[in-house]
């Protein structure tokens, strides 16, 4: 930081809009005369441009260097100078003149000039004026916002797009084009706007607010305008002003001798001289607000990297997305009340910080400078990128302070690695906290050292025989004379049995009749293995996001959570980590037959697969690691000390020293190409070699020979580890270990030490790191291997540079709160996907901050998600245990497709000949009779008729016709919830078995040469007389009433007249007599008094007690009112009306959630919408409608989640309706009025009978 200059302005610049763009300031001279100085000389006298009669309010430079604009704006005129004729004229002693584009306009607070210098947007309180730079004349006049417009920018990308700010906490997105409004956004903070920038390499815009919160939008088509990025800058200066508080009470010199240790307070601690030391202050330090007042985009030029004449063109880093990753990234200069800061624009980390009441040294002067503290803040890039412009303006006082600041770009300047590790060195030294650290890389090119603990491992010690071999012909010395002839005849330590337990042989001898000569064709050699495979296929090398859903399965019976997922190298086996006591093993295309279960004693926290795919290693909570063969559902090692388990299955003996693990165990893994195992217990990195053996012994089968030890441990300085990564697919010696400190450690195994820490990494525990380790089917640049990815609950995903020893990208906008969600890298490199908690799944591209793709329909929060090896594929699981796939290409759902209709079809067909099999039948001549295409017919006119709930008996009592080969179905339930319920009310289920024709097994009807009896019901029973109407179908021969008018007054004179009886069936008593007579009974308002006065005890139905079957009919059962929960509360209105532009339901839920309202619904609704997103009755189809709708309705709960139903309408009356899922934008008006009531609270809780969370009401405490 360099003090330049100091100027004097006319009036207070905290209230004025200053004009600096590198080149040239322009600043009040007086209260009416702008005064313009080229900062190549700041010292020089300015040029005075002349031509206000008013206070001067807003100055503007151009953005186009020729011809140099400047627009300055007062209460009188809104004038446009053109700075180089201005100069010329100015020389030559010529009167200086300018455009008046705007009079008497107002009091104007702000102006911004267009890309290209044609138009100028003039703020004028609540609206914004667009007017040309060249003619008065005024194109637009913006309005909208309900306070005060603090800004106004042109994009540099969409030169017709303008965003506005406000200090009604809202901001909006303009088309100056179309002169249309495109973006609306809702309230978003509690605090006004009061800054803004454009980003100048990407379509981005930066918002500041008196908070001191900076938040960072993406203006890209097809993002919505989605917050990308949110940093506190409150925070920021906390952290940095507890540090300069902490270095002043620290010693300030350190000397040689010995250290006390005192245990007394701060005040009665002696110094080094044996006085007292003398209590510091803290407290009479000024503190300063954070308010954000301004922003500005640094601009870095193209990074010119040609290819070396040395080095394989194919292999440089620039034809790779790892160019991108590592270029220049533009600086978020932050200017505030009491701080200036650097930002990283990529990753949002500090890299340069400066206290305004910090001395600055000064340019001109030997003597410092102070600042103390700003009113107002501009900033800008000349010709030289590598430095920044500051303007500041006084508080109290009427001049501006010039700093000239160095650009951290050039600091923090990504490193070449196709070079040399000296540019690396070098590189990494000027990154702040990072001197004289070691240089880690994944693929190292250092030789294993001599005492490596790598060139450990573990080798079971063979038996050796005690007694010497002998060989053939030996002579034994002890017996002279023996020869050979007097040897046994068989010399082998195994002796072949005789035969005499083998079966007996059928076939003492047959002749080889068929022999042929053998081929001299060589014979095909078996396959290599996974790297055989590899070899002929490829991933993908371009893929898209993983974004259609291919298939889903659950996991478990009952719901649940799935802790991890990983799939196996080779791609053939997906395990999944299970809360259940149990890892779960899948066949990769999922096949049901091919899945296997693997026992645990407690929760399983982890499973990982070997390189070679043929192990499986899983943690679990109850402190042991199990090692599993493939295929095999018994643990081949399993690890529950933590030195080893040598001396197990030989005794009773116990090594003290050798103790289970203290806590459980959350990670474990294979390490360096399957030979090592490492895992994390408490604070602790385990690290074993192994020897596994799956044979057992023939007696003590429970005895191990698997057999582990310990090689080194591993402390971190934390409570407990919080995530573990290594790679395990080729030779690495780095290790990564997370702590609860909020600290990664960096450990090299090949020196057997940690060899960096990377303090806060986040701001909460990471919970997952994810190395860019590809897969066997696809390969990277070296410098690739070297990212890798950290997430937090509370916190975004940021990708590392392990070279580097930075972070190089920010990933923000997914929800994880609280729930450890998993994180994964493709094996292409291309994408990082994330789980989230608010049952999503979103794709981020590597080279951008925010999502591209975001996967929906999942019923609870994500919690792993991975990669398949060799497709782009991408498997999520879910915390209710569902296994969901997802792929780029819409040729393997074509496939899918195809091959369900084929396997339909082919279903189809064999149930058609089994039916055809079923009915033929055997004539006298022996031949076999196919039934004919009339009975078929008839089956179809059968089918049909009982759809529609009725059928003419008449035409089916036909004597010509044998309908004793229809059979009859059972009526099936296609409902999941109830699909073991027990029918109760059939007589409107398709063929009903209460009427029509039926089969009489039993007696004689099951003879042989008898036909089966027939029994019918054409006469319906008589309830009543007179009977009831005739139901369609029906005559007054079947005893019932025909062409009976269907009115209330006819029904109300039957009713009176009918004398029914009681049914026993349905009435929980009847009377002694069995009729009951309506004709002289009571009226039916006395029988509804009556029943209102029963108590509860005489009207309970005693066959309701005890246990029920499962019950799916239209009639339900009985429940007594005092159950039933029915909350009485008053009702409070709240009438709303939401503008254009503005989301619905994120409107209502927010409205809801602002004003504590425990039980609002929507009382009505009113309006027309351009987009809604519905799901579709009973399914997971999610469909989108954009266009112009009306609003036919919206109902439904709005506290505690929500629960809206919406019904819209087209132009040609179309009305389409559904559960409100997503995003329902407001076109003209939404007028709603949503009700409260006051005395019930609503909550959601898991209805196991529905499967969802429904809604519960109690009283309000």
């Amino acid at each position: 930081m360099e003090y330049i200059e100091c100027m004097k302005t006319g009036y207070n610049p905290a209230h004025v809009q200053v004009a600096c763009d590198g080149n040239f300031i322009g600043l009040p001279l007086t209260r009416t005369v702008v005064g313009v100085w080229n900062l190549s000389d700041p010292s020089a006298q300015p040029l005075k441009l002349e031509g206000h009669r008013k206070i001067l309010t807003s100055l503007v430079l151009g953005n186009k260097p020729d011809p140099k604009r400047l627009c300055s704006a007062a209460e009188d005129y809104i004038i446009v100078w053109n700075i180089h004729q201005a100069l010329e004229k100015a020389e030559k002693g010529e009167q200086i003149k300018g455009v008046i584009i705007g009079t008497t306009l107002g009091y104007i607070q702000y102006c911004a000039f267009s890309p290209d210098d044609s138009l100028v947007a003039a703020c004028n309180n609540n609206d914004v004026l667009i007017l040309r730079s060249n003619t008065s004349e005024v194109i637009a006049a913006l309005e909208g916002h309900l306070n005060r417009v603090t800004c106004a920018e042109f994009c540099p990308h969409y030169s017709s797009t303008l965003v506005t700010i406000s200090e009604d906490r809202t901001f909006k997105v303009w088309n100056i084009a179309d002169l249309s409004l495109v973006y609306q956004s809702t309230i978003i903070t509690a605090s006004p706007f009061i800054s803004m920038s454009m980003n100048l390499h990407v379509p981005q815009v930066a918002i500041g607010t008196a908070d001191g919160i900076v938040r960072v939008y993406d203006l890209s088509d097809g993002k919505d305008f989605r917050c990308v990025h949110q940093i506190n800058i409150g925070k920021i200066m906390d952290k940095y002003r507890q540090s300069k508080e902490q270095s002043l009470l620290s010693p300030t010199s350190q000397k040689n001798g010995p250290v006390t240790i005192s245990s007394k307070p701060s005040y009665q601690r002696r110094g080094d001289n044996g006085e007292p030391r003398e209590e510091i202050n803290v407290q009479d330090v000024a503190e300063t607000g954070c308010a954000v007042l301004g922003l500005y985009f640094s601009w870095v030029p193209e990074d010119d990297r040609g290819s070396s004449a040395r080095s394989v063109g194919f292999l440089q880093r620039a034809n790779t997305m790892i160019r991108d990753l590592f270029s220049a990234s533009p600086m978020l200069v932050i200017g505030t009340t009491g701080a200036l800061l650097q930002i990283n624009a990529k990753t949002m980390e500090v890299i340069q910080y400066y206290d305004l009441q910090d001395p600055v040294p000064s340019n001109s002067e030997s003597k410092e400078m102070y600042i103390n503290n700003a009113g107002s803040t501009y900033f800008s890039q000349g010709d030289d990128p590598e430095k920044i412009y500051c303007v500041i303006g006084s508080h109290f006082q009427n001049h501006v302070h010039l700093l000239k600041w160095d650009h951290a770009t050039s600091r923090s300047k990504p490193c070449s690695f196709s070079t040399s590790l000296e540019d690396l060195s070098s590189i990494s030294s000027e990154l702040p906290g990072n001197q004289n650290q070691q240089s880690l890389t994944v693929l190292s090119s250092e030789p294993m050292l001599p005492n490596s603990i790598l060139k450990q491992g573990l080798v079971p010690k063979q038996k050796e025989d005690s007694t010497p071999k002998k060989q053939k012909g030996y002579i034994s010395p002890g017996k002279p004379g023996q020869g050979v002839k007097d040897q046994p005849l068989t010399f082998q330590s195994k002796i072949k049995s005789s035969g005499y337990t083998e079966a007996p042989r059928t076939t003492m001898f047959k002749p080889k009749t068929s022999s042929t000569k053998q081929s001299s064709a060589v014979k095909k050699k078996p396959s290599a293995g996974l790297l055989e495979n590899a070899l002929d296929k490829e991933y993908p090398t371009n893929p898209g996001p993983p974004k259609d859903f291919v298939c889903g399965w659950d996991v478990a019976e009952r719901p649940t959570p799935i802790n991890a997922i990983s799939y196996s190298g080779d791609g053939l086996s997906l395990a999944c980590a299970l809360a259940n006591k149990s890892a779960q093993v899948f066949r990769i295309p999922y096949k049901e037959k091919g899945s296997y279960s693997l026992a645990h004693n407690h929760i399983v926290n982890d499973v990982r697969w070997s390189c070679d795919s043929s192990w499986l290693v899983s943690a679990c909570d109850d402190k042991t690691v199990r090692l599993w063969q493939r295929g095999q559902t018994e643990a081949v090692l399993t690890i529950a000390t933590k030195l080893h388990n040598l001396a197990e299955g030989d005794g009773p003996k116990k090594d003290k020293e050798n103790a289970p693990f203290p806590k459980e165990i959350k990670n474990a893994q294979f390490y360096y190409m399957d030979r090592f195992l490492i895992l994390t217990s408490s604070n602790t990195l385990y690290m074993y070699k192994y020897h596994l053996d799956p044979t057992k012994q023939d007696i003590k089968r429970y005895v191990s020979k698997s057999k582990y030890k310990q090689v080194q441990s591993f402390t971190m300085d934390a409570q407990y580890i919080t995530a573990l990564s290594a790679v395990n697919d080729f030779y690495s010696y780095i290790v990564m270990c997370a702590g609860s400190s909020k600290s990664l450690e960096v450990y090299d195994m090949n020196v057997g030490k940690c060899v960096r820490t990377i303090a806060d990494i986040h701001t909460r525990p990471v919970h997952c790191i994810k190395q860019h380790e590809g897969s066997k089917f696809v390969s990277h640049p070296r410098d690739a291997y070297d990212l890798f990815l950290t997430s937090a609950a509370g916190d975004c995903i940021k990708l590392w540079d392990l070279r580097a020893n930075r972070c190089v990208r920010r990933y923000e906008g997914h929800l994880n709160r609280s729930y450890p969600c998993g994180v994964d890298l493709s094996p292409c490199g291309k994408y990082v996907v994330t789980g989230a908690e608010d049952k999503c799944v979103y794709v981020y591209d590597i080279r951008g901050g925010t999502y591209c793709s975001k996967l929906t329909g999942f019923t609870d929060t994500v919690s792993a998600v991975a990669f398949h090896p060799l497709h782009s594929q991408l498997m999520t699981a879910s915390l209710d245990g569902k296994l969901k796939l997802f792929t780029d290409s819409p040729k393997v759902l074509s496939r899918i497709k195809e091959r369900l209709i084929m396997a339909f079809t082919m279903i189809l067909s064999v149930l058609a000949i089994s039916f055809l099999m079923a009915e033929a039948k055997v004539s006298p001549d022996g031949s076999l009779v196919w039934p004919d295409l009339g009975q078929l017919y008839a089956l179809d006119d059968l089918r049909n008729g009982l759809g529609n709930g009725y059928y003419d008996l008449e035409s089916r009592s036909s004597p010509n016709q044998d309908w004793s080969n229809a059979g009859y179905q059972e009526p099936t339930l296609n409902d999941d919830i109830f699909s073991e319920a027990s029918i109760r009310d059939q007589e409107y289920q398709e063929n009903s078995p209460l009427w029509g024709y039926q089969s009489v097994s039993g007696g004689t009807g099951d003879g042989k040469d008898n036909p089966k009896q027939v029994k019918t019901d054409k006469v319906l029973p008589a309830y009543c007389n007179p009977p009831n109407p005739c139901p369609i179908g029906y005559t007054s021969d079947d005893n019932c009433v025909e062409n009976f008018e269907n009115s209330p007054d006819n029904n109300r004179k039957l009713m009176k007249q009918q004398e029914c009886p009681c049914d026993k069936e349905h009435m929980f008593s009847c009377p002694s007599d069995t009729s009951i007579s309506t004709k002289s009974g009571p009226s039916l308002d006395s029988v509804i008094e009556q029943l209102g006065n029963m108590e509860a005890e005489q009207a309970r139905n005693p066959y309701f007690d005890g246990p029920h079957n499962k019950v799916a009919a239209k009639k339900g059962s009985y429940i007594p009112l005092e159950e039933m929960e029915a909350i009485q509360s008053p009702l409070m209105c709240y009438p709303m009306r939401f503008e254009p532009g503005a989301d619905l339901q994120k409107g209502l839920l927010k409205f809801t959630e602002d004003n504590g309202l425990s039980a609002a619904f929507v009382i009505t609704c009113v309006g027309s919408v351009t987009k809604a997103t519905l799901r579709m009755a009973n399914s997971t189809t999610i469909k989108t409608y954009e266009g112009h709708f009306e609003i036919v309705s919206l109902v439904g709960t709005l506290s505690s989640g929500g629960h809206l139903h919406m019904s819209i309408s087209d132009a040609e009356g179309n009305v389409f309706g559904g559960h409100v899922f997503g995003d329902v934008i407001v076109y003209t008006t939404a007028e709603v009025i949503v009700g409260n009531c006051p005395g019930a609270v609503m909550n959601r809780e898991e209805d196991k009978r529905t499967g969802y969370k429904e809604l519960t009401v109690q009283s309000k405490p």
